[in-house]
C-alpha cells in the first residue's frame, strides 16, 4: 500500500507560551487547524517524534508528526479512493489501534467482507515519517455467517516493543467451552506463532478481565468464572479468579493459578508480569465475607500478592484494611464520624497504574469510575439514551520493598461528563526519578481552595470550561497540589490527559483539541 498526501494548507503558529509550576514547566507552541470534523484518535512516540492519529467523520484518517519541541513535521492524509496504482484505506475500515513500535508505526483495522463471509483483521505499516511500507495485509480472520455475528479481536504488545498478539474472540456459544485464538508477530509482521486454547470453563460463566504478552512471548489471561448454582456454598463467594499463562512457540500446557482469599470477596484485580523473573504481580480491593450484615459488596481492604504460576506458589502476599478514616473521606463524610460495620468504599474503584521506585517500594494507582446509562421513553413515542461517565479519587496505595501494603492515600477530584465517552477525564500519570504527578482537567472554581475530601470538590462538568492541573505525592506521603498548569481561556482548547505520552526522561505530551483545532502540551519535570 502507498501514501498519497492531499494538497492541503495547515495553519501553525508558535505562542512559546510557559508557565512554570512548582519546579516544572508546561510549554505550548504548536496549534494546527483542521476540518471542523475531525477528530484525536490516538496518540504515541517512537525516538524522538510524537505521531498524532485523526480521524475526520466525513471518513479521512491522517497522521501528524511532531518533534520533541512540538514543531510539525508531516500531516500526512491516507488516502481512500480506489486508483489502479495505489492501494487506500477503504471507508469501510474501522480504525482498531495503532502501535508504535521501535522503528515503524503499525496501523490496524477491520472490516466485514460480504464476499468470503468473513471478518478481517487489516494492517498497515508505515516508516517513521508516515509513508506506507507495502501493501496492507489481512493478518486474520473469523469466518461469520452475519455481521453482527463476527467475532472480534483484541491487540496486545510487549513492553519492549518487539512483537505484539492478536486474540481471536470467536462467535458467543453459551453451550461450549470458551475459545481463543492466539497469533504472536514482529514489528516486521513475521508471524512468530500460533495457538488455539479452549478455556475449562464454560463460556457463559466467564469474562475475561485482561490479557498480557510477555517479554518471551508468553500469554495470560486473567479470568473472572462464577460458579454454577449446584457448586455455590452458603458464606463464600459464589465467583473465583483465575490466571492463566499459555506459551505460544512450544507445545507446552496451559498452566493455571486460582487467586483465592480466605474469607475474602475480590472485587477488583489487576495484573503485570515481571519480565525479569517471570514473577505474577497481582493486587486489587476486597470485601470481606460477611453473614451477619446486608452490605457485603463494599471494599474492605486492599491485597497485593507476587506468585510463581509455574510452582503455582504465593512468593509474598499482604492485606491491609482501609480504616474509618479513609473511608470517611472518600465517601466524603466528617473523619471522625464512626463507620457503620460492612461499610467500606464504593465497589466502582479499579486499579489503572503501578509506579516502581529507586528503593524497591513501589505505588498502585487506582480510580474511582463508572458509567451510567440513563433511557427516558415519552409517552407519545421514541425514546432518548443519555450516557453519564463519571471519574472520582485517585487513591494510592503504597507498597514496600518486601510486598507489604504500607498506606493508603486520597486525592479527591470530579468529573461527570455526558455523551462523551470520558474523552476528556480520568488523569495523566508523569515520573522522573522518584517524583510521582497527576495531571487531570478540573473545574476552574476548585483552584486555590483547600480541598480535604471529595465533599469540597465542584464538578468538572464541561471539558469546555475545564483547566488543567496537577497534583504531586511525594516520598513521604505528602500531597502536593501545583494548581492549574494550563489556562485554556487564551486558546479555548481542552487537554486529553489520557492521550499523554512520555517522550524522553521527565518530559511528556499531551495532545489538546478544540473543533478546527489541534495542539500539544509539553511537559518538563
Amino acid at each position: 500500500m502507498k501514501k498519497f498526501i492531499l494538497p492541503c494548507v495547515i495553519l501553525a503558529f508558535v505562542s512559546l507560551n510557559a508557565v512554570f509550576a512548582g519546579d516544572f514547566k508546561v510549554s505550548s507552541n504548536t496549534i494546527v487547524d483542521v476540518p471542523k470534523t475531525t477528530r484525536v484518535m490516538q496518540s504515541g512516540k517512537v525516538n524522538d517524534k510524537v505521531y498524532v492519529i485523526n480521524y475526520d467523520w466525513r471518513g479521512k484518517y491522517s497522521m501528524m508528526i511532531f518533534d520533541s519541541n512540538m514543531k510539525l513535521i508531516n500531516d500526512v492524509i491516507f488516502k481512500q479512493r480506489n486508483d489502479k496504482d495505489e492501494d487506500v484505506i477503504g471507508r469501510g475500515f474501522a480504525f482498531k489501534t495503532a502501535m508504535f513500535m521501535k522503528s515503524e508505526i503499525l496501523l490496524f483495522f477491520e472490516t466485514y467482507e460480504t464476499s468470503t463471509k468473513k471478518q478481517l483483521l487489516l494492517v498497515q505499516k508505515t516508516d517513521l515519517n508516515g509513508k506506507f511500507v507495502g501493501k496492507m495485509t489481512s493478518i486474520d480472520n473469523i469466518p461469520a455467517n452475519k455481521r453482527y455475528k463476527q467475532g472480534s479481536f483484541e491487540l496486545e504488545h510487549s513492553e519492549d516493543s518487539t512483537k505484539f498478539l492478536v486474540i481471536k474472540h470467536l462467535p458467543y456459544d453459551k453451550k461450549a467451552e470458551e475459545e481463543f485464538g492466539f497469533r504472536t508477530f514482529d514489528s516486521n509482521l513475521d508471524m512468530l506463532g500460533e495457538k488455539t486454547v479452549n478455556l475449562p470453563y464454560r463460556e457463559k460463566n466467564t469474562s475475561v478481565i485482561d490479557f498480557y504478552l510477555s517479554n518471551r512471548g508468553d500469554v495470560y489471561m486473567l479470568l473472572k468464572v462464577d460458579l454454577e448454582r449446584k457448586e455455590k456454598v452458603k458464606g463464600e463467594d459464589d465467583e473465583f479468579y483465575s490466571l492463566l499463562c499459555q506459551t505460544i512457540s512450544s507445545n507446552k500446557a496451559l498452566r493455571e493459578y486460582k487467586l483465592n482469599l480466605p474469607q475474602k470477596d475480590i472485587v477488583s484485580i489487576a495484573f503485570r508480569i515481571d519480565n525479569k523473573t517471570d514473577r505474577v504481580l497481582c493486587s486489587g480491593f476486597y470485601s470481606d465475607i460477611r453473614t451477619n450484615t446486608s452490605h457485603t459488596r463494599d471494599i474492605d481492604g486492599f491485597f497485593y500478592l507476587t506468585a510463581d504460576i509455574n510452582t503455582q506458589k504465593i512468593v509474598s502476599q499482604s492485606y491491609k484494611q482501609i480504616d474509618s478514616k479513609i473511608v470517611n473521606q472518600l465517601r466524603g463524610k466528617s473523619e471522625d464520624k464512626k463507620v457503620k460495620e460492612g461499610k467500606g468504599i464504593a465497589v466502582s474503584f479499579r486499579v489503572k497504574d503501578y509506579v516502581s521506585r529507586s528503593d524497591g517500594s513501589s505505588v498502585i494507582v487506582a480510580e474511582n469510575s463508572w458509567v451510567t446509562v440513563v433511557t427516558t421513553c415519552q409517552q407519545r413515542g421514541g425514546c432518548t439514551t443519555t450516557t453519564y461517565y463519571d471519574r472520582t479519587n485517585i487513591f494510592l496505595i503504597a507498597i514496600s520493598s518486601n510486598g507489604e501494603v504500607q498506606a493508603f492515600y486520597d486525592i479527591p477530584k470530579r468529573q461527570s461528563t455526558i455523551n462523551d465517552g470520558g474523552y476528556y477525564s480520568s488523569f495523566s500519570l508523569m515520573k522522573k526519578d522518584d517524583r510521582i504527578i497527576f495531571v487531570y482537567n478540573d473545574n476552574p472554581k476548585n483552584v486555590g481552595k483547600v480541598i480535604n475530601s471529595i465533599k469540597d470538590v465542584k464538578a468538572m462538568r464541561n471539558p469546555g470550561m475545564a483547566c488543567l492541573v496537577a497534583v504531586e505525592i511525594a516520598n513521604d506521603g505528602e500531597i502536593i497540589r501545583h494548581g492549574m498548569v494550563y489556562d485554556r481561556k487564551k486558546t479555548k482548547m481542552t487537554a486529553i490527559p489520557l492521550m499523554c505520552n512520555k517522550i524522553a526522561n521527565g518530559e511528556y505530551i499531551i495532545p489538546t483539541y478544540k473543533r478546527k483545532q489541534i495542539g500539544l502540551l509539553k511537559f518538563e519535570l
